[in-house]
């Protein structure tokens, strides 16, 4: 068929175009589309979430310190675990300074940190090696638990990534939970104790 002395394109029919319309997506599919893939992402990242929390409760309910001086209840392990940030290191980067005030408490969630303490005491960079801490390792406990200044220094040896709760923060969590059990006439706990503890317990930083 010519119109106007040029022919006309193929498929360029009112039937064709009918078939193109109907092939459209209409607006509510999309949206149905869109909602589809805002739930699977929603999931995939309340899995995430869910994991990440589960590898903390597993690492901090396995802390011979915190079961020593805590009395670890589940509700108290989850008001815990819920109060914990992240944040990540590179190589090389000290976390922990020896002789140093220390408020935060760690859990290694990627990569391995280095444990040293001063060789000479006269000589500020010496250090000696003591430890190396993987994922799941906590340190740090003691700065918050006591206040007292950090007794180990940390260093990553790679890129590491680590959830850490503030001293204040977790010693107002204890302080809650010592409330909570205590019952009438009984001392309220501070959140902190003494260092005798540690005599007993191997910990770092």
């Amino acid at each position: 068929l010519q119109l106007g002395g040029m022919q006309k394109p193929p498929g360029d029919s009112q039937a064709d175009v009918s078939s193109l319309k109907a092939n459209r997506t209409s607006p509510k599919l999309r949206g149905s589309r869109r909602k589809s893939i805002a739930s699977v992402k929603w999931k995939n990242l309340q899995k995430v979430v869910r994991n990440s929390k589960n590898f903390l409760r597993r690492a901090l309910a396995s802390s011979p310190l915190l079961k020593h001086v805590i009395d670890i209840s589940a509700d108290f392990l989850t008001k815990l675990i819920w109060s914990f940030e992240e944040k990540s290191y590179g190589k090389g980067q000290i976390i922990c300074l020896e002789g140093c005030e220390g408020d935060e408490m760690y859990v290694l969630l990627k990569g391995s940190v280095g444990v040293y303490v001063r060789d000479d005491e006269d000589d500020e960079d010496s250090k000696l090696q003591l430890a190396i801490l993987k994922e799941g390792s906590l340190f740090g406990e003691i700065a918050v638990l006591t206040r007292s200044n950090r007794t180990a220094t940390i260093i990553s040896r790679s890129e590491v990534r680590v959830a850490y709760i503030n001293r204040d923060v977790f010693q107002k969590i204890c302080q809650e939970e010592e409330k909570r059990n205590s019952g009438p006439g009984k001392p309220k706990g501070s959140g902190e104790v003494s260092t005798d503890i540690f005599n007993d317990i191997h910990m770092f930083a």
